[in-house]
């Protein structure tokens, strides 16, 4: 594949191009029982198996990309209800310490754009620039220092998060705004807040304002490189991770509060 480098999810190897931007999961240990996530690899293995059947290679290609969200869909709604999960992430301590570690790396290994820390997993949306870096070791290192203290906060040893991770490339600017909205929006879809600014754990990119009349407030228009979006937001002073503190619609230029 052209313009791509190798990284590994445990021992399988997967390519991603240079310069991409991704979308990432990584869950608790334990979040899910193994047969669950066996039955769900099995039900997308028998799906695909079906689609690369027939239909024409682009055609299959998209409904396979589609069957991957669905896939994935389902895994996270899963995650947001299971009831005999580890919550360790509901630790104030743990989530603020989780935080700082990914913005920690912000402008080092990668380029932050969005999260959110639910009390089970975390999804993460950065930019990758420099050729060569590893998808991999960017991971193995934010899950190993974050587990590591995560473990000292809460006392215990063993495992903290699952081996494996969840990836995904974002296309185009389209899906950045489509996957940025879904990670906002995770707390409120598995019933935690009423409103995605309701959520602590929740972070964007800011940037330069636009608009003079709103520098006061910190609003700004998200962009990556080649991807650009109108993702205006409000920094509210008190919360240290750019909270989501704003009125409007995300991807959108009204007033803030």
């Amino acid at each position: 594949m052209k313009d791509s480098h190798v990284f590994y999810r445990r021992n399988l190897p997967h390519y991603h191009p240079a310069h991409a931007t991704f979308f990432i999961t990584f869950r608790l240990a334990g979040s899910l029982p193994a047969e669950v996530i066996a039955r769900l690899k099995e039900e997308r293995r028998q799906d695909e198996k079906l689609l690369l059947s027939n239909k024409d290679r682009n055609t299959r290609r998209k409904e396979i990309g589609d069957l991957h969200k669905r896939y994935f869909a389902n895994f996270d709604t899963l995650l947001d209800k299971a009831v005999n999960s580890p919550s360790w992430l509901r630790d104030e301590h743990v989530a603020n310490m989780v935080a700082e570690a990914m913005h920690f790396r912000d402008k080092k290994v990668y380029d932050l754009l969005a999260y959110c820390i639910m009390p089970n997993h975390v999804h993460m949306v950065f930019a990758v620039e420099r050729s060569g870096t590893s998808l991999y070791k960017i991971l193995q290192s934010l899950k190993s220092y974050t587990a590591r203290e995560a473990n000292k906060l809460l006392d215990r040893s063993g495992a903290f998060w699952q081996h494996e991770s969840y990836d995904h490339v974002v296309r185009d600017g389209k899906e950045l705004k489509q996957v940025v909205n879904y990670v906002l929006y995770n707390p409120v879809k598995a019933g935690l807040v009423s409103s995605y600014n309701q959520w602590k754990w929740s972070y964007v990119q800011i940037a330069s304002c636009d608009e003079p009349r709103r520098t006061t407030k910190s609003c700004a228009v998200m962009a990556d490189g080649f991807m650009k979006q109108g993702m205006a937001l409000c920094r509210n002073a008190e919360i240290r991770f750019y909270n989501l503190y704003c009125c409007g619609m995300l991807f959108s230029c009204r007033p803030c509060l």
